[in-house]
């Protein structure tokens, strides 16, 4: 699991919400070893925290699922 930022120009997409004058998107994938491609793919706006991706998922027993420190928030993992 990992998120990328992707930059964008102010001036060609000024629909994506800026931060400090600087507009993007973030990518969020979730890569599952038994295929080819991702199996979760999740396209938001740079503010919202990796660790708020953790609430969309749909946590499957018996897995594991390993993630940067970006995504570490205790309560959410109880």
């Amino acid at each position: 699991m990992d998120s990328t930022t992707v930059d964008l120009c102010l001036g060609l997409f000024g629909w994506t919400p800026s931060t400090k004058g600087h507009a993007g998107l973030k990518l969020h994938t979730l890569l599952d070893l038994r295929g080819n491609i991702p199996s979760v793919i999740s396209i938001t706006t740079t503010r919202v925290h990796d660790a708020s991706f953790l609430d969309r998922l749909h946590l499957e027993a018996g897995s594991f699922y390993v993630m940067d420190r970006g995504y570490f928030h205790a309560i959410r993992l109880m």
